[in-house]
């Protein structure tokens, strides 16, 4: 509409209508160039948003699912003690000395359901790794946590004989398991539960680094 009148004031007006049908059409193309700018860059926006989003809720779901498995494993490691026996061998700050095969079985399930969880979090950050900034240390210490569980369960796998019918099991007999739920952190039956803490820590670490945003 504006550039058929800025077109008839050119052609067919005075000379101040001419002034005049440049100066709308000189309004009507820069409208348009608005227009059509102003919509390249609200899809450019609502595709970098998109993106980012996305980004964002994968890095909240590795925090969450670490955060979670983290706690899985320290749920049954109280779980542990307050099932264990304590006998005549064991002193005031690691009173445990044999594991209920109940227990041990139970608790072992949930160790190793936390760490396959561990090792799909793990093998995600090497898969979509471009999500974070610092993707190899967040890997690494995932590598660290879902190892230490997996030996663990490894342990258990090679000790857990029902033939035997040995109930408690000796922890002595247990060693990583033994580490796992000890306390005191010397001595022979010293606690290695920091090889899992303490990547662990370092992990969270590094995700608040990465600036996740939550949505409120």
């Amino acid at each position: 509409m504006l550039v058929t009148l800025a077109l008839a004031c050119i052609y067919y007006g005075t000379e101040k209508w001419v002034t005049l049908g440049f100066k709308i059409l000189e309004l009507s193309v820069q409208m348009v160039l608005v227009t059509v700018l102003g919509g390249v860059l609200v899809q450019a926006y609502i595709r970098w948003h998109s993106r980012a989003s996305s980004i964002n809720e994968f890095r909240k779901a590795t925090a969450e699912a670490v955060i979670r498995e983290y706690s899985a494993a320290k749920r049954a490691r109280r779980l542990l003690r307050a099932s264990c026996v304590q006998g005549p061998a064991g002193n005031t700050i690691d009173p445990w000395t044999d594991v209920p095969l109940s227990a041990y079985d139970s608790q072992i399930s949930a160790i190793n359901d936390a760490q396959l969880a561990l090792e799909l979090v793990k093998r995600r950050l090497k898969l979509l790794g471009p999500a974070f900034e610092s993707a190899n240390g967040l890997s690494q210490k995932a590598y660290h946590m879902e190892t230490y569980l997996g030996c663990i369960v490894a342990e258990y796998e090679r000790h857990r004989n029902r033939e035997l019918k040995r109930d408690p099991i000796p922890l002595n007999e247990l060693p990583r398991l033994r580490a796992f739920i000890a306390k005191h952190s010397g001595g022979n039956a010293a606690s290695d539960f920091a090889k899992f803490s303490k990547p662990f820590d370092e992990l969270l670490e590094l995700l608040e680094r990465e600036g996740v945003w939550v949505a409120i």
